[in-house]
């Protein structure tokens, strides 16, 4: 297949569609809780729904949030600012576009089975596991359970599988790089 096909195929393959064809805001629904920005509200959240923890766990973070939240918040987004500093530095940004080029209008590259494929994903997905076994603290893991953390760990994977995501956090990714790499100040200094 030639270059320019496959990368047209690639950009204009339906399963990528329309991310929000029949997206519409009910407003009608007062008892709605608001969604905040909070890092304990998320983690709450991601405890509950993916790895179903125990309440008495929900009930200890609830009380946290209601305590000291906002310290939380604002030492959590200090530490992950500084390091995304470190690691949007403008090198590793250009070699994350690249990944992203050679990924999409790369010509060389043979097609994957779907055989290469599953291992593929089986073996990411076995990394992810041993990496958070590793860096999270043994206790939330025995907090959650076993079996819960490792079911809960492989349906956020899956999640982050899914082609429409995918190509959503491809766009942020890219926004972010590109504001990185040419700040607004310097687009702004070209206009004029």
């Amino acid at each position: 297949m030639e270059a320019p096909s496959r990368a047209r195929k690639a950009l204009q393959n339906s399963i990528y569609g329309n991310n929000c064809p029949s997206a519409q805001i009910n407003l009608s629904n007062s008892n709605c809780a608001v969604w905040t920005r909070s890092l304990l509200d998320a983690v709450i959240f991601i405890l509950l729904r993916l790895f179903d923890a125990a309440r008495w766990l929900l009930w200890l973070l609830l009380f946290a949030r209601r305590l000291m939240g906002a310290t939380i918040d604002a030492v959590a987004a200090a530490l992950f600012r500084r390091y995304l500093s470190g690691v949007l530095v403008e090198a590793n940004c250009v070699r994350m576009v690249r990944f992203i080029q050679d990924s999409i209008f790369s010509a060389e590259s043979p097609a994957t089975t779907d055989q290469e494929k599953i291992l593929r994903m089986e073996l990411a997905q076995r990394l992810t596991l041993e990496y958070f076994q590793e860096q999270l603290p043994n206790f939330i893991i025995k907090a959650i359970g076993q079996k819960k953390f490792r079911m809960g760990i492989q349906a956020v994977f899956r999640t982050l599988q899914y082609p429409r995501l995918n190509k959503q956090l491809s766009y942020v990714l890219l926004d972010v790089i590109t504001r990185k790499l040419f700040p607004l100040e310097n687009f702004l200094e070209l206009q004029q």
